[in-house]
């Protein structure tokens, strides 16, 4: 899984109104962090806390990014 490029298609496929395909790549990310995968860099001010997974900005790029595959599954 590669967070980053599966974060970017989700965001496309949104924008393009390609619901399920948005819905298909956010079940797969919140499952890669659900087991610990590391996140995709959501907002790209934050750094990644130098690869730290315990850094606030890495905690917080992980809650972002959950979420935001949260609304669009319960959206789809």
């Amino acid at each position: 899984m590669d967070p980053q490029t599966a974060w970017l298609s989700m965001m496309e496929a949104m924008r393009l109104g390609d619901y399920d395909q948005a819905a298909e790549i956010a079940s797969d990310l919140d499952n890669w962090l659900t087991i610990g995968g590391f996140p995709p860099n959501v907002v790209p001010e934050l750094s990644q806390g130098n690869g730290d997974p315990l850094s606030v900005p890495c905690k917080l790029q992980r809650q972002l990014a959950m979420k935001a595959c949260e609304f669009i599954l319960f959206m789809a």
